[in-house]
């Protein structure tokens, strides 16, 4: 009896480290789609609105051409080091990019080498998350009781949604504080310094793991596998496809609707910005 309290408690400490590193790690990377329009006219303010609206995106989808790299290098040390250090590497590699936004210069400082360094922090964001959703769906996965794997597995996405609700939540409040004026001036930073307290919650929930029974015992089993990537292509290559296409059909559609449509109402419907991110925060709750 105590055994099966002691493994339960370890399974729902595990849920909790996995999931809510999650919801952090997401609330950095989509902090950022939500002041889209107040970072267009901070980087390329000699562009109309639409023009810094298509370059901010832009640089959001930069963030997207580093995440398979990122899922082959985080998963690589996963499976070789185990998916606790994977996830602390990847939450730390998020925080300090997302609290380097916060301090950038603008381009009424530096000119474009402004939009050059906001180009290679997102990049650092996106190989930092191509690691974190499906790391953080392997822990758990192979964390799960029997019979509870894909109930577990599902918490990662909850905790996607969880960050892009704090994200919005968060936008809502300080738009809704702030002027304008002080939105451009130094409100839209906010969030991105609050990435170094994002950073330091992760960590020390991720920290919290339990140990990896799972992963050492697969790890003696799979001794002699020195290129885990390749393994698993030889043998998985239609099961690869279907997840890469199903992944590719969420994706568009979630960042369509909930990241995109915010910036779409304040910039093609002149509604103010945050009557449009408090009505995202309501929908995404």
């Amino acid at each position: 009896m105590k055994e099966k309290s002691k493994n339960s408690s370890i399974n729902m400490r595990s849920l909790i480290a996995g999931f809510s590193g999650n919801i952090l790690e997401w609330y950095d990377f989509t902090v950022y789609g939500f002041f889209a329009t107040v970072i267009g006219a901070q980087f390329f303010p000699d562009e109309d609105k639409v023009v810094q609206l298509i370059s901010a995106f832009g640089i959001f989808a930069a963030g997207y051409l580093m995440r398979p790299i990122g899922g082959i290098i985080f998963g690589h040390i996963g499976d070789r080091q185990g998916r606790k250090k994977a996830l602390l590497y990847s939450i730390l590699l998020m925080a300090i990019p997302t609290t380097l936004i916060g301090f950038l210069p603008t381009y009424a400082d530096i000119g474009w080498y402004s939009a050059l360094l906001l180009v290679l922090l997102r990049l650092l964001q996106g190989l930092s998350v191509g690691g974190e959703f499906t790391g953080s769906i392997s822990f758990l996965v192979e964390k799960a009781p029997k019979g509870k794997r894909g109930f577990f597995g599902s918490w990662s996405t909850f905790g996607v949604f969880g960050g892009m609700l704090l994200g919005s939540g968060l936008g809502s409040i300080i738009t809704s504080i702030l002027s304008t004026e002080q939105l451009h001036d130094f409100g839209w930073r906010i969030p991105f310094l609050f990435g170094a307290v994002i950073g330091i919650v992760g960590l020390y929930l991720r920290k919290g793991m339990g140990e990896e029974e799972h992963f050492e015992e697969a790890n003696k089993e799979q001794s002699s596998y020195k290129t885990p990537l390749a393994e698993f292509w030889a043998s998985y290559k239609l099961q690869a496809l279907k997840i890469m296409l199903l992944s590719w059909a969420f994706g568009v559609s979630v960042y369509l609707i909930f990241i995109f449509l915010p910036s779409y109402l304040h910039t093609f419907h002149q509604v103010k910005l945050d009557d449009a991110l408090s009505a995202h925060t309501i929908t995404l709750i």
